[in-house]
């Protein structure tokens, strides 16, 4: 179950996709401050590009 959750919000992160990240988020009711840490951590990875989002799947 928790599973799930993780890779949820995990793949939304790397997409890069703000409204799905927010989807995922909202099951857990984040404050305004962990959905802005959410954001920046999805920045980085799109600022890091497809070699560096596929290389970290690749590690889980």
């Amino acid at each position: 179950e928790a599973c799930a959750s993780f890779f949820g919000v995990y793949l939304s992160t790397v997409s890069g996709n703000r409204l799905w990240l927010h989807h995922e988020l909202s099951y857990f009711n984040p404050t305004d401050g962990e959905t802005k840490s959410f954001e920046k951590i999805q920045d980085c990875y799109e600022e890091a590009g497809l070699k560096a989002k596929s290389q970290d799947v690749q590690f889980m």
